[in-house]
């Protein structure tokens, strides 16, 4: 598979400049073809040479986000120094590992688009242009009817919204402990009453790459499409790791007794990830490992900073990469 921007051969360049990694207790509270053929993400970025031979650094702990963000960033630039085709998509993801927003004071990252679906009853000022009923989008741009995307990371999360408000009152980004009320299988508003559903809403977020390697998403299976992520971690299980197969997603209409809604479908294309495309589809699988784990960490932190006596955060240290989950009304979760 080619780069789709540049196809033309190009002398590497000099990657970014290196970013700072934020501490983990004050970083973003958070987040059949076949392919070409040919490992690891960042936020500290190395310049290693294309030849250059060295014996490998020993392995950063699982806490030292720094240093394993400083690994994954020496294996981005490397991919890009051995494949020129692939440097201008490199670079153009590199820009979504940085810990803060030239310009923006408190900027805590760049925000990796999340993938909504038009509703009847989405606001047309929250859409990015002309997007019709059914069809996929970002809050920055118009996705379509469908997008061929790469699974990079899939881990459990828990949202609680209450009517009338557009940010979650409990989340839990992995969800094991909620930023409110504590252990999820504990809590009671995730549990069924007769036939009264949860109050809390568990689903899954994907972090993906389009199959161009053009642009990152954050996909979130909750309410509705909550089956939907079950299905893609199932189908996209395999020894090579999740990223080594491409993947359609794609909207499905329903009805039931509040109206007409539709959900998040996903089918198998049966293009494999091969080569210098797999061993950067890894790589972002790594930085979204790392940027996981910081969130469960820093929401620990904001957890031990309240039993101490501080300030109660709210849902800090839970909020995800994304967007949030089903930030657009979605009059049809409570049926099903």
């Amino acid at each position: 598979m080619s780069n789709s921007k540049d196809t033309q051969k190009k002398p590497a360049t000099t990657a970014p400049a290196a970013p700072v990694a934020p501490e983990p207790a004050a970083a973003a509270e958070v987040i059949d073809a076949e392919v070409v053929e040919s490992t690891t993400t960042s936020t500290a970025l190395a310049t290693p040479t294309a030849s250059a031979v060295t014996a490998p650094a020993a392995p950063a702990a699982p806490t030292d986000f720094e240093g394993r963000l400083a690994q994954i960033g020496e294996t981005l630039a490397d991919i890009a120094a051995r494949n020129p085709d692939l440097q201008e998509a490199i670079e153009e993801l590199i820009l979504y590992t940085v810990a803060k927003v030239d310009g923006i004071e408190g900027s805590r990252g760049i925000t990796i688009p999340n993938v909504n679906i038009r509703q009847k009853m989405t606001k047309q000022e929250s859409l990015p242009g002309e997007v019709k009923e059914g069809e996929l989008y970002t809050k920055q741009a118009v996705v379509g009817k469908e997008l061929d995307f790469i699974p990079l990371f899939i881990h459990r999360k828990r949202v609680m919204f209450e009517t009338g408000k557009e940010r979650p009152v409990c989340y839990s980004n992995d969800g094991i402990t909620g930023s409110v009320h504590g252990s999820c299988e504990k809590c009671a508003y995730g549990r069924y009453s007769g036939d009264t559903k949860a109050d809390c809403s568990v689903g899954r977020a994907v972090s993906a790459v389009s199959s161009d390697f053009s642009q990152l998403y954050q996909i979130d299976f909750m309410k509705t499409s909550a089956k939907t992520g079950g299905r893609l971690e199932t189908l996209a299980a395999s020894p090579r790791g999740i990223y080594s197969s491409i993947f359609k997603l794609t909207t499905e209409k329903e009805k039931n007794a509040k109206g007409e809604f539709y959900k998040l479908q996903v089918y198998a294309t049966n293009t494999k990830v091969r080569g210098a495309h797999y061993e950067l589809a890894r790589a972002l699988s790594q930085l979204f490992k790392v940027k996981f784990d910081m969130s469960v960490e820093n929401a620990r932190n904001a957890r031990a900073r309240t039993a101490a006596g501080g300030a109660i955060d709210g849902n800090a240290g839970f909020v995800s990469s994304g967007e949030g989950a089903d930030s657009d009304p979605d009059f049809a979760s409570g049926a099903l």
